[in-house]
């Protein structure tokens, strides 16, 4: 019952990750203009500074959660992609890990259902 328990904490820990970045982290860029912090967020912002540095676009345009609209260079778009990479970096390997090892190291179902699962 305790591995169960442990399994059911860890999918709770791993769920809970990939809604927080598909639904609540974003990146500011400026005061006002934040962007969600999506793989595909990242994805898109690293295909349109090549894309702007090939010369096939001549700049991003992006709507921020706060639906404000930007016409963003390439050095922008860097910007954002570098800071949606640290927000997942360390989702992933600092407070996923983190959890992993609490639920791993709890030694009682008591201990493990009393670890709560909350990403900032």
């Amino acid at each position: 019952k305790l591995r169960a328990t442990k399994e059911n904490k860890y999918n709770e820990a791993l769920d809970k990750a990939n809604l927080f970045l598909d639904t609540e982290a974003t990146f500011e860029l400026i005061e006002n203009f934040h962007v969600e912090a999506t793989k595909e967020n990242l994805n898109t912002f690293n295909s349109a500074a090549i894309a702007i540095e090939r010369g096939f676009i001549p700049y991003q345009e992006w709507t921020s959660k706060e639906d404000n609209v930007l016409q963003l260079d390439m050095e922008q778009c860097i910007t954002i992609s570098v800071g949606i990479g640290q927000i997942q970096t360390d989702v992933w390997t600092r407070q996923f890990i983190d959890y992993k090892n609490r639920i791993n190291e709890a030694s009682t179902i008591e201990e493990v259902n009393n670890i709560r699962i909350n990403y900032t």
